[in-house]
């Protein structure tokens, strides 16, 4: 029962924890949808200002401490100087070509990752291990891909009728095998179906595996990709997956879709569970009042700099309960320059809860995964001494627009300087602090990372003030 005004939100616990699951799964009318969300979101513990992070992984006492790995184990089992590394990092997120050319090849990836999940826990009892799964694809790899290829009827069709395929274009890459074909189109190596959210049988089936394979591998909780075009918390959201579809099944499937992820939130309500959603190249949170079924965010291509800090910061007013979790590309193998500028930008922004990831090489076994002792991980933190403050460069010309709440479409950063501080005298410094030597591309940008024990993460700082 939920009744809203604008001045109180009341709840009865005993009908939401009571509510059917088929109904949860069932299509309805908006009004029921807002309903089930609303009582979601008190009877798991959140407000309606965003999801709640209860598992959080990442402190602030030192480096090390905001670190995640993502990544896979394709060949087989992992190498001893793999694991070492990994088990240094707060949350394990396996990717699902984990152990992919074992047996059975190309399948049962929840059973693998599980195998990968417990050699972790044995060296990093307290480290979370979750498991990537999809909104878009049913993917063969998975013991539930292999479901959704036998039971067509539960998957997406198009204005013709035809299933919504995704091929799979090499050979050697085992994504995706259903036997099956549109007219006009073959798949020489296979095809993938796209989860029927519009179809009782879709949703039920998708929240199930998930729900099933966490539980009996003992799994914190799960990484969602799929995110990227695809918004299924506003009402009338499209996806990527859709483009072929008549608008009466395009509604349906994002409504069911929306439906499938507040069925998760409540499956696992009060257990403590992880769920992160991905995006590409921002933070994806979801554009409701009603909250959020994400428990945190992943930014998959986090460049850093002034966009990047202020987008961490931004997201936080939005979903301030939330965590966040961002992924560096090309830290593989360990590059400095990319990790300071990245890093900086992420201390910047950063609030509890969130976390940095060091590498983007899939493969467990290569680059930034193996090369974790190179980064600062003994540095000390402590908490944020508040927000990170924006200022204007004094230099003839400069022009900052995020020195304002307005957020531009094409912002003006160029004279923005960033500062923050931290409890254990570290302090950050980002922005053009001298004017520029060029002045579309300069070469003379301040980035400073001062440390407690006096050391200084810096390409040059003669380009930056002094600490304050």
């Amino acid at each position: 029962d939920v009744d809203v005004n604008s001045d109180t939100l009341r709840v009865r616990r005993s009908a939401v924890m009571a509510h059917d699951q088929r109904r949860l799964l069932g299509l309805g009318s908006e009004r029921v949808h807002i309903q089930i969300a609303l009582a979601l979101l008190l009877a798991i513990g959140c407000d309606s200002h965003g999801s709640v992070w209860s598992a959080n992984p990442f402190q602030w006492d030192t480096v090390q401490d905001k670190l995640y790995s993502f990544c896979y184990n394709q060949t087989g089992n992992y190498s001893a100087s793999a694991l070492v590394a990994l088990a240094k990092s707060k949350l394990m997120i396996h990717g699902m070509e984990e152990g992919a050319e074992n047996a059975p090849v190309w399948q049962n990836s929840e059973g693998k990752i599980g195998a990968a999940a417990r050699l972790l826990r044995d060296l990093a009892p307290q480290q979370l291990q979750l498991y990537t799964v999809q909104i878009d694809f049913a993917r063969s790899v998975y013991t539930s891909g292999a479901w959704f290829n036998a039971h067509p009827e539960c998957v997406l069709r198009d204005e013709s009728g035809n299933p919504v395929l995704n091929n799979s274009t090499q050979p050697s890459v085992g994504h995706c095998d259903a036997n099956v074909s549109v007219p006009g189109k073959a798949y020489p190596f296979g095809a993938c179906y796209t989860y029927g959210f519009d179809t009782e049988c879709g949703r039920q089936a998708w929240v199930k595996f998930i729900v099933d394979t966490v539980e009996q591998q003992n799994l914190d909780g799960i990484f969602i990709d799929g995110f990227q075009g695809c918004d299924p918390s506003v009402p009338n959201g499209s996806c990527r997956v859709l483009s072929k579809c008549t608008a009466q099944v395009a509604t349906a499937w994002m409504q069911g879709l929306n439906s499938s992820l507040w069925a998760l939130a409540q499956a696992f309500a009060g257990k403590n569970k992880t769920v992160i959603c991905n995006d590409t190249g921002q933070t994806y949170a979801c554009d409701s009042e009603i909250g959020c079924f994400c428990t945190a965010s992943n930014d998959e291509r986090f460049g850093g700099g002034i966009s990047g800090a202020v987008s961490l910061m931004d997201y936080n007013k939005e979903n301030p309960r939330g965590g966040v979790i961002v992924h560096v590309p090309h830290i593989a193998p360990y590059n400095a320059g990319i990790f300071n500028r990245s890093f900086a930008a992420f201390l910047l922004g950063a609030y509890d809860g969130y976390g940095f990831g060091i590498g983007f090489q899939y493969d467990c076994q290569l680059g930034g995964w193996l090369d974790v002792d190179k980064f600062p991980l003994a540095q000390k933190l402590g908490p944020p001494l508040g927000d990170a403050k924006i200022e204007l460069a004094s230099w003839p010309g400069a022009n900052c627009t995020y020195t304002t709440a307005a957020r531009p479409r094409q912002p003006q950063t160029l004279g923005c300087l960033m500062r923050r501080s931290f409890q254990s005298g570290v302090s950050v410094f980002l922005g053009q602090y001298l004017p520029p030597d060029n002045p579309t591309r300069p070469t003379n940008g301040g980035l400073c990372i001062w440390w407690s024990d006096g050391s200084v993460t810096s390409p040059d700082p003669s380009l930056c003030p002094k600490p304050r």
